[in-house]
């Protein structure tokens, strides 16, 4: 899958016109975040600057049952917000406690956000890059175990986004920090006439919220 050519580039610039326009938009989304909420993403911002404190970088993977939805919004936001607000000394990653693939509704809600993703042809779990600007990619994105080889192996935090990942692993082995930052599963939507309009909210509600933990760095 490459549309890569249908898209109008400004070489100017890292990010895609439409993806730019997004975020710049975030800014002004964070406003809107709960007073508790914004505790969880403060301890999460913290976890990441004692990171940087020892040892200069930080790595976080975030974590959710299937890593096939809310978990791959984590990594790639985290990403592009690192990206965006010049912290390129943090690495993302996700996993899940089985393996799956990346869901088809994820990749529309990117697209509609202005990523373009395109895979390596593999059948099963592909692995997708997202393209965000002529010259500036995030990923891979592929469904694994939180503990595969890809991910860090030691001192790095976890982010628990979805309940039953917490449940069924409250501690991360090797982690610095374990955090709960549940997001509602679109999931629940697939298959209905608000399929698109929940996955863009929980996109946006990951977007938001990640680009308020990298502003606090």
């Amino acid at each position: 899958m490459n549309i890569l050519n249908t898209l109008s580039i400004t070489m100017s610039n890292p990010f895609y016109p439409a993806l730019r326009r997004y975020i710049e938009g975030l800014e002004r989304e964070t406003e809107a975040i709960p007073s508790e909420r914004r505790l969880k993403l403060y301890e999460l911002a913290a976890s990441i600057r004692r990171q940087f404190t020892k040892k200069g970088e930080a790595y976080v993977t975030v974590i959710c049952t299937h890593n096939s939805r809310r978990s791959h919004l984590g990594q790639l936001w985290l990403d592009v917000c690192a990206k965006y607000l010049n912290k390129t000394n943090l690495y993302s990653y996700s996993g899940g406690t089985k393996e799956t693939a990346l869901n088809l509704n994820i990749i529309h809600a990117l697209h509609r956000v202005g990523c373009v993703l395109s895979n390596d042809g593999v059948a099963h779990n592909p692995r997708y890059t997202a393209h965000l600007g002529p010259r500036q990619t995030s990923g891979p994105l592929f469904s694994k175990e939180y503990t595969h080889t890809f991910n860090p192996q030691k001192e790095f935090t976890a982010v628990m986004v979805c309940s039953e990942a917490a449940k069924a692993c409250p501690f991360v082995p090797e982690a610095l920090d374990t955090i709960t930052l549940p997001y509602h599963d679109p999931k629940t939507f697939d298959g209905t006439a608000k399929v698109h309009s929940a996955y863009d909210a929980c996109c946006l509600q990951v977007a938001t919220e990640m680009f308020y933990v990298v502003s606090k760095l």
